[in-house]
């Protein structure tokens, strides 16, 4: 359209149908990657598209400026070296070398068809043309990167706890939740959620400012202790939450866990003689099909028993593939091997019995199959969590009041106190099988009804 301006006496011929074409082709595959996902187009792809239209643009113009009209001087080469640098991003070498082998090629096609003063003009034209290329290309490439810059350190602050340099709470679990959503296959992590203890006790007693001292030192101490490539950040006025990503090391999440306890009793408040400590809920997963909801949703009752343990500790679980069972669960929470057994040869035939050793892994057992979960039959005298334990633990979370409990116990003297705290009902060891099927399946019953 704008040729016959430029060129009164200029008439079609097949070099400008073979740019149409090429045009064409170049618009359809623009339009294919710009409806790709950017992180499904190829970098590489794209560029050497881009670098191949230029070139072959710039080809055409040469014919169209010298070989289609020998005796006017060149106007479209110059005018597209000078502005394609504005339009592609580009490294500026990579635009250099471009232009000088363009602009090598346009001086020798002139040379070989014009007159020798076109061709000097021309020359000095394009030389022009390709330093001042060179400076555009320079120009836009620094205020593109001072942009981008700019984005990014706006982008970083808005994502950034101004007081502890972690994570807020909202990129902290739009990253995690993305992270457990696209990571790999059999790519297993372990998430923590820290609790810096009493915290309220320290703001109340040494002051606000004082609170906040000490959650600056836990935010460096947490980003000094995991990797660059880890998640870390704050989620609540005292919590943190971390994600580190592929590690399948039992032991190695277990000695983390046991390090950021440690750095975190070193914190100093002053001459207040105050001890600043943390509960550290953690679960290791090693299951593939599972939400972000459902791993803070175990990291989270993993931090409520630390805290119930007496704080300061941590208690890391591990989440795996769950086991599809054909009838509903019934667990036997007991530190005794034999009593588990009897319990478990006493309800096979109806229930599939999932056994506990202690307190600790009778909650694991109820947070992983508690959809599945039939009944919990529970001692009172066990290590790390004992029976009353468990039962407040359950009392206190409404997912989990579907599930009867049903104490089993040596003790008449559990009875009350175990009542007491809303179980169904009590057997007193040594019990009659028949007796103990017949309770239970009132209880299972019972608790039915009331759903």
């Amino acid at each position: 359209m704008v040729t016959p301006f430029a060129y009164p006496n200029w008439k079609i011929t097949a070099p400008y149908y073979l740019l149409t074409v090429f045009l064409i082709i170049t618009l359809v595959m623009s339009c294919y990657f710009k409806r790709k996902n950017r992180e499904q187009a190829n970098y590489k792809w794209v560029t050497t598209i881009v670098i191949m239209f230029y070139m072959v643009l710039e080809l055409f113009l040469i014919h169209i400026d010298v070989v289609e009209n020998p005796n006017s001087e060149a106007i479209y080469f110059p005018f597209v070296l000078v502005v394609v640098p504005i339009l592609f991003i580009l490294p500026a070498s990579v635009t250099f070398v471009i232009n000088v082998i363009l602009e090598l090629s346009f001086v020798y096609v002139a040379w070989r068809v014009r007159s020798t003063q076109l061709v000097i003009n021309d020359f000095y034209t394009s030389f022009f043309a390709l330093v001042l290329s060179v400076i555009v290309a320079n120009l836009v490439l620094n205020l593109r990167c001072e942009d981008n810059v700019a984005k990014f350190r706006y982008k970083r602050l808005s994502s950034i706890d101004s007081l502890t340099g972690t994570l807020n709470k909202a990129t902290c679990t739009a990253l995690t939740a993305e992270y457990i959503r696209e990571r790999k296959q059999d790519e297993e992590f372990a998430l923590f959620v820290l609790d810096v203890d009493n915290f309220k006790t320290v703001n109340d007693t040494l002051g606000h400012q004082a609170g906040d001292v000490i959650l600056q030192k836990v935010g460096h101490i947490l980003l000094d202790s995991f990797r660059i490539e880890d998640i870390v950040g704050r989620v609540g006025g005292d919590e943190f939450m971390i994600l580190i990503k592929n590690v399948s090391d039992y032991s190695l999440v277990e000695t983390r866990c046991k390090t950021v306890n440690e750095q975190l009793r070193m914190i100093k408040t002053g001459n207040s003689g105050m001890e600043i400590s943390c509960s550290i809920g953690a679960v290791l997963i090693r299951n593939n099909h599972i939400s972000y909801e459902r791993c803070f949703s175990i990291a989270d009752d993993a931090l409520y028993e630390a805290k119930s343990l007496g704080r300061d500790r941590f208690v890391l679980r591990e989440e795996v593939e769950r086991e599809d069972y054909q009838k509903p669960i019934l667990i036997v929470a007991d530190d005794d091997e034999v009593n588990r057994t009897v319990i478990a040869e006493t309800f096979h035939d109806d229930y599939e019995v999932i056994q506990a050793r202690d307190g600790s892994e009778t909650v694991d057992l109820i947070n992983r199959y508690y959809s599945s979960t039939a009944v919990l039959l529970l001692d009172i005298s066990m290590p790390k969590m004992d029976g009353y334990q468990v039962i407040r633990y359950m009392k206190e979370r409404p997912k989990y009041k579907s599930i009867p409990v049903i104490v089993v116990s040596g003790y008449t003297e559990n009875e009350e106190q175990a009542l007491a705290l809303g179980i169904e009902d009590v057997i007193v060891k040594p019990f009659n099988p028949d007796v103990a099927k017949l309770r239970v399946a009132n209880a299972v019953k019972l608790r039915s009804m009331h759903e």
